[in-house]
């Protein structure tokens, strides 16, 4: 790049293929540069997965921001936060950054959520007293079902008891 009449190199997060004057070009977002004067975009590296950035021109991989709980990015690159994948209803996730569609756990059996992108386990609603799911992962209410007769639950519950001697439902 020229400046002044003198020929500057390219600062951190450019690069110029052309010989010439003209200005140095920017990483996309999604990459980052810490080298100067780079010829060429291939020293742009990405973002590593579970992360983005929507900086052009990035210097450094602390552009690169980690996608919120409850949400995860399986590929490297990514240049925005709507890149970041929602878990699905009856899941959760509590980390930051995550990879992967792994880090979304199931609602524990007895419980259900029918949230997007849950960034912890209280978004897992409890099945009523009287009612019971054996399902992990429930994304709707409909999974409780009622305890039979002569039988039992807490709330929150993944089976029913039976009643002891002498009580009945």
């Amino acid at each position: 790049e020229r400046v002044s009449g003198t020929c500057v190199g390219c600062s951190e997060g450019k690069y110029k293929a052309e010989v010439g004057n003209g200005k140095c070009t920017g990483c996309e977002a999604g990459k980052y540069s810490s080298l100067q004067r780079a010829t060429s975009s291939a020293v742009c590296l990405l973002c590593q997965e579970g992360k983005y950035s929507s900086v052009v021109g990035a210097w450094s991989n602390t552009t690169c921001l980690g996608c919120e709980a409850g949400k995860y990015l399986e590929v490297a690159g990514g240049s925005s936060v709507m890149d970041c994948i929602s878990c699905g209803a009856g899941k959760y996730s509590t980390g930051i950054a995550s990879s992967s569609r792994t880090a979304c756990q199931d609602c524990s059996a007895g419980t259900f959520s029918f949230s997007l992108g849950a960034s912890s386990q209280a978004a897992c609603r409890k099945c009523a007293a009287g009612k019971h799911a054996a399902l992990t992962g429930a994304a709707t209410s409909s999974v409780c079902e009622v305890c039979g007769a002569g039988t039992f639950s807490a709330e929150g519950s993944a089976s029913c008891q039976l009643c002891s001697k002498g009580k009945f439902s």
